[in-house]
């Protein structure tokens, strides 16, 4: 069963990478090298690629940067797109939140009944790029729900 159900998981990470592969023409202008904590995998010779949409991210506590508040994945990064109203501008995306990690915390662009990460849970919310780390996971959107195995 365990052989089985791991063979499974190595199945749907090497279907997510060759998807992702497909991905690639997506430019945008938010880049991870200015984010908290980014790890990218590169050679000497290599620039940290930017977010694209799809790319799953962990938001980071404006008040303390090291605390993950939420992981999501980016719907946006286009300055001209409009969140609850308002333009996102430079270096800013809209994520969508699949997991509330700490539900109090505010959102810093609030709006509508969206207060804080628990209110935007499902929904999308504006967050700074500097704020927001890649996650080096392996996952899936399977009928909007996300599922994440470590690689």
């Amino acid at each position: 069963m365990e052989e089985r159900f791991n063979n499974r998981i190595d199945e749907l990470k090497s279907m997510f990478l060759r998807h992702r592969g497909r991905e690639e023409s997506q430019s945008d202008a938010c880049s991870p090298a200015t984010s908290i904590n980014h790890r990218p995998q590169m050679t000497s010779t290599q620039l940290p690629r930017p977010f694209r949409v799809r790319d799953v991210v962990c938001l980071k506590s404006i008040m303390n940067p090291l605390e993950t508040v939420a992981k999501g994945i980016i719907q946006s990064i286009d300055p001209s797109t409009e969140v609850g109203g308002e333009e996102l501008g430079p270096n800013w995306c809209e994520v969508s939140i699949q997991v509330a990690v700490k539900k109090d915390e505010r959102l810093i662009r609030s709006y509508g009944l969206h207060k804080t990460i628990y209110d935007a849970y499902g929904a999308t919310v504006a967050w700074p790029c500097p704020y927001s780390q890649l996650t080096y996971l392996v996952g899936i959107l399977l009928r909007g729900t996300l599922l994440a195995f470590q690689p």
